[in-house]
């Protein structure tokens, strides 16, 4: 079978929309990304019930999100 080719330009920009401080910004949850990066690092997101401090954390398609 052929594989497909996925540049990794494609591939980059995937793993930033799947950044947790990107899609709380992205939802307009935040006003700038900045803003979701605090409440993260304060420990005001969590993930699947889990505090998350980590803004890079990456978001799957079935995580549910919780804003404190």
């Amino acid at each position: 079978s052929k594989s497909k080719y996925i540049s990794p330009a494609s591939v980059f920009i995937n793993k930033i929309e799947r950044r947790l401080d990107i899609i709380l910004y992205r939802s307009n949850i935040f006003g700038s990304p900045f803003e979701g990066r605090s409440a993260i690092i304060s420990g005001n997101v969590k993930v699947n019930n889990k505090i998350v401090f980590n803004p890079s954390f990456l978001v799957s398609k079935n995580d549910f999100i919780d804003i404190t």
